[in-house]
């Protein structure tokens, strides 16, 4: 059975920017227990500025005596010493200490959070501060009872995580853009280069909403073994373009899943094609035909999940294929 995944990527000709606005979190209130992680009821952190509201969505499950089930936890919890890893010790601190800039609150998210601009504001998110969190980076150097040592014992192991955030337009149902912020790469032939990220990191995006999940190197049956938690702080927005004039670029690849020989079609001439693996690695690149239609034998890929990007003069497609 063939499978044909269909993205549009939209080229903009003509936009005007608006303004630039940045949310710091610093007016959230957090309480004596320096976590606002929903323990209160609520289920949603919110930030005010000029009539656009920042929304952080948070969810506290109260079964087995109850935890923090999904979303954010604002946090004022400064911890980041390099120990054991211990989720009650450091579950809502950041490995940077304190915020971006040596700010006083940050965000603490889980896989599947998503953060989000009241409708109506006619903005957009343009950039995000992203590091780990204090959990996840003792995890990644030292193991836990559930994760191993980033490197294994070795310090060989090709271990990464990644956080993946995908970038929508409410309004439209559309998703614009799909960012990966490198947390950890332990995939370097000279271990030297190995690292975690330890510091503030801006990562540009886009869209009214946010919807953040990672991928790891280490999995059992069940899924991600690594702590699944970040911290993020200071989101900044600009007004949304208006756009005078735009094109949708339609492109498939097929048969999908593949053996190996796939064709790629597109609406205009394929320039370039770029295959990349769950992780973002860049595994193939080549020149395309200039036509709008062409073949790859992919037969030397290992099994496994990739995203092709087919560039073309007019915008980019991009597609994922599953290699069997």
């Amino acid at each position: 059975m063939n499978i044909k995944f269909t993205l549009s990527a939209i080229a903009m000709a003509t936009s005007i920017a608006l303004s630039a606005q940045t949310f710091t979190l610093e007016s959230i209130l957090v309480p004596a227990e320096k976590v606002a992680k929903g323990l209160d009821g609520s289920t949603m952190n919110t930030e005010l500025d000029n009539g656009v509201t920042l929304n952080l969505p948070v969810k506290w499950d109260t079964s087995f005596g109850g935890y923090w089930a999904n979303g954010w936890a604002i946090s004022q919890k400064y911890d980041s010493t390099r120990e054991a890893s211990d989720a009650t010790k450091h579950q809502f601190s950041a490995i940077t200490y304190k915020g971006y800039m040596a700010s006083n609150t940050f965000a603490i998210g889980q896989r599947g959070a998503y953060a989000s601009l009241n409708n109506g504001s006619n903005r957009n998110f343009e950039t995000i501060q992203i590091t780990n969190s204090t959990y996840t980076t003792n995890s990644m150097l030292k193991g836990d009872r559930f994760a191993k040592p980033f490197g294994g014992t070795t310090g060989n192991d090709e271990d990464s995580l990644v956080l993946i955030i995908d970038c929508f337009d409410k309004t439209n149902s559309q998703l614009l853009k799909t960012v990966r912020v490198i947390l950890a790469d332990f995939r370097f032939t000279d271990n030297s280069k190995d690292f975690i990220l330890d510091t503030w990191k801006e990562v540009k995006v886009t869209g009214d909403s946010l919807v953040f999940n990672m991928i790891s190197s280490d999995n059992n049956m069940f899924g991600m073994v690594t702590p699944g938690f970040y911290a993020v702080d200071q989101f900044s927005t600009s007004g949304k373009a208006s756009v005078l004039s735009n094109r949708i670029i339609q492109s498939e690849v097929f048969p999908n899943p593949s053996k190996g020989e796939i064709t790629i079609r597109s609406q205009a001439n394929i320039n370039q094609v770029i295959i990349r693996d769950l992780n973002g690695k860049l595994i193939f690149t080549t020149t395309g035909t200039q036509e709008k239609s062409m073949t790859l034998n992919l037969a030397s890929l290992a099994n496994g999940i990739y995203f092709i990007e087919i560039a073309t003069p007019n915008g980019s497609g991009i597609q994922k294929l599953i290699k069997k």
